[in-house]
Parts: C-alpha cells; sequence; structure tokens
C-alpha cells in the first residue's frame, strides 16, 4: 500500500529531561545548555546534491543540517534505495565544526498522519517491555513485545523524554487504515508518539499534552544517557553520546491495517 508521510529527517534532538536540565555535581553547565549552545533543537537542512547511481537503482542526497548561525553540524548522506514493495535508508551522519559537552541524540524521524496515534499498536523485536537508556536499563529483556502507542508513554509527572526501546531490530505499527514495518540494521531506539518533542519540551504537566493527529516516530543511533544530576552526578562517561561518525540502515515497508 501507499503510505503518507508528514515529514522524514535527520534528528538529533530529544524533549529535555530533569537531569538534563540540571547542573550534576561537579559540573560547569547542564547537558541542555551545550545542546542548545549547538541549535540542536532548532536543525536547519539543507540539500547540496542530488544524484543518482547504479545505473538508477540508487538515490542519493548529500545535505547539512546545523542550527543557524553554530559552529557545529552534520554532513550526511542519504542513500535510498527501493525493490518496488520497501524502501531502504542508509544514513551516513558525519559532525562537522567544533562540539562542546554530549549529543542528546541522533537518528530519523517519521511524522506520519493518524487520527488515533495513541490507540496505533507497535509490535517490535528488541528489549522491553519497559522504556530503557544507555545508563537505565536494568529491568528489561530481549523479546518479541507488543503495545499501544499509548501504553508505550512512560507518563513522568514533569512531560520529558521516555518511553524509548532499546536494540529494536524489526517494529511493525498498524492503525485504522494503514501500517508500517521498519527493519533497522544495526538495531536502533525506538519511540512512537501521539505529539511531538516540541510538546513535551514544552508541556510542563502530563494534561497539556495533547494527541496532535500525528504518529512521531524516532529511530535513533544512540542517545545521551540519563544520569541523575537533579540530585547527584552528571552522565557517567561512559554513558555520554559525543560526537563522532555514525551510520544507520533503515528499511520501511507499507502494510495494510
Amino acid at each position: 500500500g501507499d503510505l503518507v508521510v508528514a515529514s522524514a529527517a535527520f534528528d538529533a534532538w530529544r524533549a529535555p529531561t530533569e537531569n538534563d536540565r540540571a547542573i550534576g555535581w561537579a559540573e560547569p553547565v547542564s547537558a541542555l545548555f551545550y545542546w542548545e549552545l549547538a541549535g540542536l533543537h532548532r536543525l536547519v537542512h539543507r540539500v547540496d546534491s542530488v544524484a543518482v547511481e547504479d545505473d538508477g537503482r540508487a538515490l542519493v542526497v548529500l545535505t547539512r543540517a546545523a542550527g543557524a548561525a553554530t559552529a557545529s553540524g552534520f554532513r550526511l548522506e542519504h542513500r535510498w534505495t527501493s525493490d518496488g514493495a520497501a524502501v531502504r535508508l542508509d544514513l551516513a551522519i558525519e559532525p562537522e565544526g567544533s562540539w562542546h559537552g554530549t549529543l542528546p541524540a541522533a537518528g530519523f524521524a517519521l511524522v506520519l498522519p493518524c487520527a488515533d496515534a495513541p490507540g496505533a499498536q507497535v509490535e517490535w523485536l528488541g528489549s522491553g517491555p519497559g522504556e530503557a537508556y544507555a545508563d537505565s536499563h536494568a529491568a528489561v529483556r530481549s523479546g518479541l513485545w507488543r503495545a499501544s502507542v499509548a501504553d508505550l508513554q512512560t507518563p513522568y509527572v514533569v512531560p520529558q523524554e521516555n518511553g524509548r526501546r532499546a536494540d529494536v531490530s524489526k517494529a511493525r505499527i498498524t492503525w485504522d487504515d494503514g501500517g508500517l514495518e521498519v527493519c533497522a540494521d544495526p538495531p536502533v531506539g525506538l519511540a512512537v508518539r501521539p505529539w511531538s518533542d516540541g510538546h513535551l519540551a514544552a508541556a510542563r504537566h502530563r494534561h497539556l499534552l495533547e494527541p496532535d493527529g500525528l504518529l512521531h516516530m524516532k529511530l535513533d543511533v544512540r542517545q545521551d544517557g540519563l544520569g541523575s544530576a537533579t540530585c547527584g552526578p552528571a552522565v557517567l562517561p561512559q554513558h555520554r553520546f559525543r560526537a563522532a561518525p555514525m551510520r544507520m540502515s533503515i528499511t520501511l515497508t507499507p502494510t495494510e491495517a
């Protein structure tokens, strides 16, 4: 079937956690300070070139994503191929410029129209049943899991980044009139939400979060750890996500509901 896409783009942001906003023990500033300094919450995308390769079998799009008027950004190579049923994206991510601190995340964000996003069903092969981050995954185990999009959200008192499932190699999302199968090699972090990161970051109370008629899917190569800066140290060094060259490959196959 056909898949209607509202937007699809590289993404390097997450809705800040309370720990991201706080200054950890012996740290000069919060993690969020450096993220906003790099403009990662307001990336501007520029297309540098589009080329057809492999005798017409591949579309290669070179872009740059960076915060306006910042000294850091990403050079991105999108290689799109299709077998007629599925679309594959091989994405090479190359950080450029000067970087201070960590990256919140890096990956691909896909937004699809969906009237009842909270009711959409997600089945995934990876860690579950709950959320997992670099330094917060002791309670999860690998398996095949299923939950509604509403149930994938972790209802923290103050809305913030939540609900990420780790090490996902395959996921299938189905809704009233459509569906999508996602395969990732290597596995990715997956979050599926009925609202955007922007709404998640702006809402200071849970009741202010309202579904927006879209399904927001985030597939990340990696995310920064969570740490405990509100009451202790920031993210431990081994769980900090530093800018470095990265790659991800995802295959998207529209399915029937």
